[in-house]
């Protein structure tokens, strides 16, 4: 499976390229003036290694690309400590079984994203993470390397298309990027695929080293109408301030936008606050979202919107959603049906 990228040329004429590395992807031009999209799926990590055939249902979304998160932990925001590969840690969220899920999902023909992240004790956003001393953002610098350099070593070995530096990590961003000129630097030294950082929809252009990635990444939960049950319109015309920032910030950077997370609840006021996912006093209301990712897959249509991965997708399908299930998952709800033809369309 491949994937047609963009590079933005001072000519403004976009021709397909391929990155230089220690791998090196097929260059196929099939038309210069127009690239597959990423069509692609957050993955949560198995609690158990996969039984043959378990991820076969994946193909049926005819999505073409997984982003596999691993993840590292943190007890507070303001805690150096980072730990990964943990024995108490979910199976897919270690190396090993990172590792497994890249190689059952290579089988099924998909491209991946790797894309570590932090968890912080209690469910603090990690945008917040900020050190009390100079001598504990040391730590949390070497800690934080060590974890992203450990998953670099992974997606240059397994081969993976696209790595994600770090995800919504706001304030460190900010306060040390000394450090963030660094890493980028010593990622590339391992690894030889693409690079992005996915970053909240309200700061998505704050960090000095877009010019460095290959896609700028932003994780869209962009507030688009208070309305219990917005129509189409409604939600498109909610798009619009926000989707002329994208625009602005690629141009700017010549980086395609990608949006490395994306997605909605299955309940009434769902684009109101789509980051929310702790609201409980409203309605199961499965056409809304499917309403909201209708109008989000029109952003497809933009030359400088690279495409993106939909949060999120369970592992065990079966046992997934359902129709009394509010939560972000598309599985076994109606949204499933429009992301299923939406990728489908876009694969022909």
């Amino acid at each position: 499976m491949l994937i047609f990228r963009f590079t933005f040329l001072l000519t403004s004429i976009l021709l397909s390229t391929c990155q230089a590395g220690t791998h090196v992807e097929e260059l196929l031009v099939k038309d210069s003036t127009k690239s597959i999209k990423i069509n692609g799926l957050s993955f949560v990590a198995s609690s158990h290694p996969y039984a043959v055939g378990e991820l076969e249902v994946l193909q049926q979304t005819h999505a073409n690309h997984l982003a596999i998160m691993p993840y590292g932990f943190m007890p507070t925001l303001k805690s150096p400590d980072l730990r990964f590969d943990h024995p108490r840690q979910c199976w897919g969220e270690r190396t090993e079984g990172c590792i497994e899920t890249i190689k059952h999902s290579r089988k099924e023909g998909f491209e991946i994203m790797l894309k570590p992240q932090i968890w912080i004790g209690g469910g603090d956003f990690t945008r917040f993470i900020e050190m009390n001393s100079e001598k504990e953002w040391l730590q949390f610098e070497e800690n934080y390397a060590n974890f992203i350099l450990n998953f670099a070593r992974v997606a240059e070995d397994q081969k993976v298309e696209l790595f994600c530096i770090g995800t919504e990590l706001g304030k460190v961003v900010a306060a040390r990027p000394q450090f963030w000129t660094k890493l980028v630097n010593d990622v590339r030294k391992i690894y030889g695929g693409k690079l992005t950082y996915a970053e909240n929809w309200d700061c998505f252009d704050k960090p000095v080293f877009l010019k460095d990635m290959d896609y700028i990444g932003v994780d869209a939960y962009f507030p688009l109408n208070d309305g219990k049950n917005p129509t189409e319109q409604e939600i498109r015309d909610g798009w619009k301030s926000h989707v002329e920032k994208m625009k602005t910030c690629a141009e700017i950077n010549q980086k395609q936008i990608l949006i490395t997370e994306c997605g909605y609840r299955s309940l009434d006021y769902a684009g109101s606050k789509p980051w929310d996912c702790d609201k409980k006093e409203a309605n199961v209301n499965q056409e809304l979202q499917s309403r909201l990712l209708t109008v989000m897959f029109e952003l497809w249509d933009n030359e400088w919107m690279a495409g993106g991965y939909i949060w999120k997708w369970f592992p065990f399908h079966s046992r997934a959603g359902g129709e009394n299930d509010d939560q972000f998952t598309p599985q076994n709800k109606i949204v499933e049906r429009t992301i299923l033809d939406f990728y489908k369309l876009s694969k022909n």
